[in-house]
């Protein structure tokens, strides 16, 4: 039977941060990756994007040089966490501390015949190999990744429908007056986008509930993701909306930490659960650091980031997607939009421009949401006062914001 220090389970960017961060804090004992794909691990944002290329997140050489043993297409049946032991497709394996980084899957659409969906580099290169030239794209689901492939398929010479059951597109996750621009961007671009819309998807049809047919050469479903929580729930681990962990990533379970896109956590009264390559990133280094006993610095505000066409909306802090904000359009068109707490206290800052054009801005947002500034309103929506300024300045909320 192997027997390491730490097992991590889950090849993604949560599980292999936190093995080179084990090393990185001095760690000399045994770690074993456990990844359940053949391919080495790769970072996953770029497959709905562009050609989909897989880049990995670290050589493969570095495995070795390391001394972390990757297994690759390693499925875990079970854990026992009364034993430490992992049983998987490569044998049992025990651990003195273990790490759950599994990530999320696809959510799926009952009785669906056919369909893709994009979770892996082999999802990528079966979509990637239908979007040709004149060729009809139905996108199911106008999130983050069903937009980008969208945004895609039309650099490449595709029809595009994207389908949306709610009223506005990315209604879960970014404010409405972002998600407007965007949308118009699509529509510009040549995308019919149906909002309320429900429809029956099959492989090569979508058939609308007003009774329209669609004629489809690649369908994507693409409606949002799961936590994988069933090893934990069946080893009797809390789970609530992901694996529940306190401060230190720890679970409900001796020596058995969770971090990245599976697991959730306890934030001003709820449980969040956020998924970003830069929150999975942090969330690795907060875990590590954590298994060895180890104090950590404080975690960073959550980011996430889209490429759609040659725009990048960029998001620091926890929007509203419900709640307005305060706008700033900025001289080359970007768009910056506020949103202040009940407190008048700067909560999230979203940004929607060309390329990097937003980056600094959004760096300094991130500097001010995290010194609880509480900016006036109006010196928010003028693009003349700068945020650097905001920033040098004690922010007081003026009355009745």
């Amino acid at each position: 039977m192997p027997q390491y220090g730490i097992v991590i389970v889950g090849g993604g960017e949560a599980g292999v941060r936190a093995a080179f961060r084990l090393r990185e804090l001095g760690y000399d004992g045994g770690i074993a990756l456990l990844s359940d794909e053949h391919a080495f691990p790769y970072e996953r944002p770029p497959l709905s994007k562009s050609d989909g290329a897989v880049r990995l997140i670290v050589p493969e050489s570095a495995y070795a040089e390391a001394r972390i043993a990757l297994y690759r297409g390693c499925t875990v049946f079970s854990i026992d966490p009364a034993r430490k032991e992992v049983e998987t497709s490569s044998g049992t394996f025990s651990y003195d501390r273990l790490l759950l980084a599994p990530g999320a899957a696809p959510r799926r659409l009952a009785a669906v015949e056919g369909g893709h969906y994009l979770r892996t580099d082999r999802d990528a290169v079966a979509i990637l190999a239908g979007i040709t030239p004149g060729s009809h794209l139905v996108v199911i689901g106008a999130g983050f990744i069903g937009l980008e492939v969208a945004a895609t398929a039309r650099a490449r010479g595709a029809r595009v429908t994207v389908l949306e059951q709610a009223p506005r597109i990315l209604g879960r996750s970014v404010v409405a007056e972002i998600a407007q621009a965007l949308h118009d961007r699509h529509v510009g671009e040549g995308v019919r986008i149906e909002t309320g819309a429900t429809c029956t998807p099959s492989s090569r049809e979508v058939r609308l509930a007003s009774g329209e047919r669609l004629d489809a050469d690649v369908v994507l479903i693409g409606i949002g993701s799961v936590p994988r929580t069933k090893l934990a729930e069946e080893a009797g681990l809390q789970v609530d909306n992901g694996i529940l962990v306190d401060g230190h990533f720890r679970s409900s379970a001796p020596d058995i930490f969770a971090a990245g896109d599976c697991c959730s956590f306890r934030l001003n009264g709820r449980v969040v659960r956020f998924e970003s390559w830069r929150v999975a990133r942090d969330q690795a280094e907060q875990a590590a650091a954590s298994m060895l006993d180890r104090a950590a610095e404080p975690q960073a505000l959550p980011y996430f980031w889209s490429d759609q066409y040659d725009l990048c909306l960029q998001v620091v802090g926890i929007p509203d997607p419900q709640r307005v904000g305060v706008s700033r359009v900025m001289e080359n068109g970007a768009l910056l939009v506020f949103q202040l707490d009940e407190g008048g206290r700067l909560a999230a800052v979203s940004g929607l421009g060309a390329g990097t054009s937003l980056s600094r801005e959004i760096k300094i947002a991130e500097r001010l949401i995290a010194q609880g500034a509480r900016p006036d309103p109006d010196r928010l929506r003028d693009p003349a006062v700068s945020l650097k300024k905001l920033l040098s300045e004690k922010q007081e909320a003026p009355a009745g914001a």
